[in-house]
């Protein structure tokens, strides 16, 4: 998912590797992950000289970090 608004963008995206193969979060993370929902990025980013940067990130959230960074607009639907 990929929403973009005034110079703002919001991503959230399962990550796989080359071919489309699933990644075994267990091999990257060990015992913590147990602890993640998952291997999802979710990352808020903002548009700077014409570039975008990025302003927060996480991996493996189990809360709605994003709703402080960034309009609040741009994350509605997804918990904030």
């Amino acid at each position: 998912m990929l929403r973009v608004e005034n110079g703002w963008a919001f991503v959230m995206a399962e990550p796989r590797r080359k071919g489309g193969k699933a990644i075994d979060g267990n091999q990257i993370f060990g015992e913590d992950f147990d602890n993640m929902d998952g291997l999802r990025v979710d990352a808020v980013l903002k548009k700077r000289n014409g570039r975008w940067a990025v302003a927060d990130w996480a991996i493996g959230a189990t809360d709605v970090w994003y709703c402080d960074v960034g309009p609040k607009s741009l994350k509605r639907d997804y918990g904030c």
